[in-house]
């Protein structure tokens, strides 16, 4: 049954799309070379005391691009970087574009049978090493190429590249311990940075590489700049402390920056005078409270702008903004997270995917150029996340399912109500629980686990294990087993051992997250398997449960 009267649905399909700007059909590598006629010796990337102008990135990034063609990879391969931060960096990914691949991000710091499943899913045709590298590639059984710095071949005439070819491949963490390969188009990176209406991107614009290269937040820093004849400043990331981060940005001059919400929350806290020379601040990654806000508010120049985003990588790093300003900011309001970017779709969703009213809360939907081609590998995950759907009274309209719950505010903006399904966001890093508690289970020692988050903070995982008969591992033990296969961002702070996991009535495990809620998380069918007969599943008394909701409002 439809439950939405004529205006309403008028309303919700205004508020969907978001403004509708044509997007140039070319790659990213056209929109750069269009920079470096309008602006050849203008400064492009500023890394330490180096400079490089849009010409010399232009340069050496030609010669990159001309190596890899000699190589005769194919059409639109992807090809692996895993080289350290600096300018050759950049150049790389650009030279990659211009051969008419699409880079894949790899970070040596993560375990090796991590990055093999990466290589695994996205079948790179080589990987892209410096020198100090030889011989990293052989472990991940992919062949390798250190490029010639010293190539100084005269760039020739290429055909424009196409928005729907696919530009950069992303990982994320996945449910079943596998990450996914998140496919990334032209199309929507410049979606991304064109005609913006939730920053301003100009050539006096310098805007800080902050981010891991695998971060997806990156695509905003480095395709910002480059594309709208700005500056891209390259700061260490391993500049985590806070002073040490104003000194750099102080020095470059840096004034626009994208900040995950749990290192905006730091700044406030411990370095504000920070956000007094920043121009532009986005803070996104994960929802965020009034009280840093108005804070920040209070150190910022009046006339700067703080901008709350939101986005999965399936949709391109941002796919919705709300500019804060400060008399909306009180102790009992939710900060929006605004209202789609242009060439952007938002849609709330009920459980049969009808559209839901203002101020009832659904699921979240996106569409437009943003929305990724899908996941590299199986395509199972992909025909579950990417669906098509009648809404627009167009045919059927291309959505990612985000798992995200929101509502739309009488005004035509969202507001993020968290998660439907067993996915967090820590600092920044998106991961699925159900990822972590199936490497835990992988483990000889470990019979079952499920894996929660701290509170108040919610930025710790604790792992809760019960062990196999027999076995007596320690936490210690524990953590330096998973480090053998995940990063460390998903390796749980605290692992306690326990007997048995509480269960609802109806045989479900308790499973407090977040701090401010519980869900009731069901058993996989090889857990009950493995846990039968082992009197491990105990009930809780249910006054103690009442007891316990009593403390939170829903």
């Amino acid at each position: 049954l439809n439950l939405l009267e004529p205006g309403e649905l008028d309303q919700l399909l205004l508020w969907g799309p978001g403004p509708d700007h044509p997007l140039p059909d070319v790659g990213i590598q056209d929109l750069f070379a269009e920079q470096v006629r309008l602006r050849p010796h203008a400064p492009a990337l500023i890394w330490q005391e180096e400079t490089w102008t849009y010409r010399q990135l232009a340069q050496l990034s030609e010669c990159i691009a001309l190596q890899l063609l000699d190589a005769q990879l194919g059409a639109n391969p992807v090809v692996g970087v895993c080289l350290p931060r600096g300018l050759r960096q950049i150049a790389v990914l650009l030279g990659i574009l211009k051969a008419g691949g699409a880079y894949l991000p790899l970070d040596i710091r993560h375990p090796l049978p991590h990055l093999l499943s990466q290589i695994r899913l996205a079948q790179p045709a080589l990987i892209v090493i410096d020198e100090t590298q030889r011989g990293l590639a052989s472990q991940l059984d992919c062949p390798e190429y250190v490029p010639d710095w010293t190539d100084d071949r005269t760039p020739s005439p290429r055909t424009p590249g196409s928005a729907q070819s696919l530009a950069l491949v992303l990982f994320t963490s996945g449910s079943t311990g596998s990450p996914k390969g998140v496919l990334v188009e032209h199309a929507g990176v410049i979606r991304l940075v064109h005609a913006t209406e939730y920053v301003e991107l100009t050539p006096e614009r310098r805007i800080a590489h902050f981010s891991p290269l695998v971060f997806d937040a990156s695509t905003f820093e480095i395709w910002g700049p480059l594309l709208n004849g700005g500056i891209c400043v390259l700061l260490p990331e391993q500049c985590l402390d806070p002073a040490d981060l104003e000194g750099a940005i102080r020095h470059h001059g840096v004034d626009t920056m994208l900040l995950t919400t749990g290192l905006f929350n730091t700044i406030v806290d411990e370095q504000p005078s920070l956000l007094s020379l920043l121009d532009q601040v986005i803070t996104g990654g994960e929802a965020i409270s009034t009280s840093p806000v108005r804070r920040a508010l209070q150190v910022m120049s009046p006339n700067a702008r703080l901008v709350n985003a939101y986005g999965p990588t399936e949709s391109t790093t941002i796919a919705t903004f709300h500019e804060i300003l400060p008399g909306e900011v009180n102790q009992d309001l939710l900060i929006p997270i605004g209202r789609p970017i242009a060439s952007t779709q938002a849609f709330v969703l009920d459980a049969v995917r009808q559209l839901c009213p203002s101020g009832v809360v659904g699921e979240l939907y996106l569409g437009g150029a943003g929305v990724a081609r899908g996941y590299c590998g199986d395509s199972a995950p992909s025909e579950e996340s990417f669906v098509s759907l009648p809404l627009l009274g167009k045919g059927d309209t291309r959505l990612y399912r985000t798992g995200d719950l929101a509502c739309w505010r009488s005004d035509g903006r969202l507001l993020f109500h968290g998660r439907a399904d067993h996915q967090i966001k820590i600092r920044g890093h998106r991961i699925e629980l159900g990822g972590i508690e199936a490497s835990l289970e992988a483990l000889p020692q470990v019979l079952a686990a499920v894996v929660t988050v701290t509170a108040p903070d919610h930025q710790g995982l604790v792992g809760h294990v019960i062990p196999q008969p027999g076995f007596h591992p320690d936490s210690h033990s524990l953590r330096n087993d998973l480090l053998r296969t995940l990063p460390a961002y998903m390796v749980p702070q605290i692992i306690r051992l326990t007997d048995a996991f509480p269960l609802t009535a109806n045989g479900k495990v308790k499973h407090r997250r977040a701090g401010t809620s519980h869900l009731q998380v069901r058993l996989t069918a090889k857990r009950r398997r493995n846990l039968r007969g082992t009197g491990v599943l105990a009930s809780v008394d249910t006054p103690k449960i009442v007891a316990a909701l009593g403390k939170y409002s829903y």
